[in-house]
């Protein structure tokens, strides 16, 4: 870089002797059409030029920064949340800390969402279209998939990811895009309004419900529950959390097949035409969501629902039956104290 002198300023001879130049740029925020990557990588190419990367801090590192902003050590549930939000970026760890302190500015969160946002305004209607489908997955997506829901021809497709990309706003992972930090993924979905969440939730239930290859990923069904019931289509949502809890308890993660089984009591009044949908009668449906809330240490829960069936049923029980669901209900109170 020369000026009307002639003299080199950044590479070269140097024309002013013990002059150190130290400038910087974010790099996660440059596209990658921007005239100084050329600058930089002619720079690189000088042996008196260092060019250093400074990487996100690391836990003890935004533990360090919360401790100096706070005066004192925050406490390790609150360094764990601000490290996993910020993943390291100082700014974004800066902010959150200001929002959840005592003495928080309520603008603050709204200061940091308008950051994030800035970002995203610029952007063309069919990119800002794939970045809020992203942020409605929540996860790094497919391709393919997102170009099932997204339902635009390949070209524009194409062409809004590839500008998310530029502007470094999404990451291409393999075969799949993923925002590049959390926080700008909420910021996306927290703008949506109610009527266009629906409409995306729904339109990604229909391409994973549809995708035999998505289907058979781990944790597909919870997925589908989830956005089924987001888009408020109940009578899907309730087969969706039928299906997601069983899943769920046939490996033993019973706290989330609990979770899944009080969606779905929740919604079957909400279908009226349940029990033919589900293929279940409900009192069936609660005794399975006893013994998931009683395997995953909720024993009170467990006797509420093992009640509520003997209720329904009355006197229509074989005795048998009866005794033994007595009996369940006796362990639940046992193990509830």
């Amino acid at each position: 870089m020369e000026d009307d002198g002639g003299r080199r300023w950044l590479g070269g001879e140097a024309a002013l002797g013990g002059l150190l130049l130290v400038p910087t740029y974010r790099s996660d925020e440059l596209p990658t059409s921007h005239p100084l990557h050329a600058v930089v990588a002619e720079l690189d190419r000088n042996r008196r030029v260092e060019h250093l990367q400074l990487p996100r801090f690391d836990r003890e590192e935004v533990a360090a920064l919360l401790r100096g902003i706070l005066g004192g050590p925050p406490p390790p549930e609150t360094i764990d949340q601000i490290f996993v939000q910020s993943e390291g970026n100082a700014f974004f760890a800066e902010e959150l800390i200001a929002t959840t302190s005592r003495q928080s500015d309520p603008h603050r969160s709204s200061r940091l969402q308008g950051v994030l946002l800035a970002r995203i305004a610029p952007l063309l209607e069919d990119t800002r279209h794939v970045l809020r489908l992203t942020a409605t997955v929540r996860r790094p997506v497919a391709h393919h998939l997102l170009a099932a829901a997204s339902q635009l021809a390949e070209e524009r497709l194409l062409a809004a990811i590839r500008e998310a990309v530029d502007r470094q706003v999404l990451l291409s992972e393999q075969d799949a895009y993923a925002f590049r930090h959390v926080l700008l993924q909420e910021a996306v979905y927290g703008q949506l309004l109610p009527g266009e969440r629906q409409r995306l939730h729904r339109a990604v239930a229909r391409v994973l419900a549809q995708d035999p290859l998505a289907a058979s990923q781990p944790g597909a069904a919870v997925e589908l529950s989830h956005h089924w019931y987001a888009a408020h289509d109940y009578p899907q949502a309730l087969l969706a959390s039928i299906a997601a809890a069983r899943a769920a308890a046939d490996v033993y993660g019973f706290t989330e097949a609990h979770h899944q089984y009080e969606r779905a009591l929740t919604l079957w009044n909400e279908v009226p035409d349940a029990q033919d949908q589900a293929g279940v009668a409900l009192s069936e449906l609660r005794l399975e969501a006893a013994e998931a809330a009683r395997w995953a240490g909720l024993p009170d829960r467990a006797a509420s629902l093992i009640q509520e069936t003997l209720a329904d049923l009355g006197g229509h029980i074989e005795l048998g039956r009866a005794g033994l669901l007595w009996a369940r209900l006796a362990e639940c109170r046992s193990e509830a104290g």
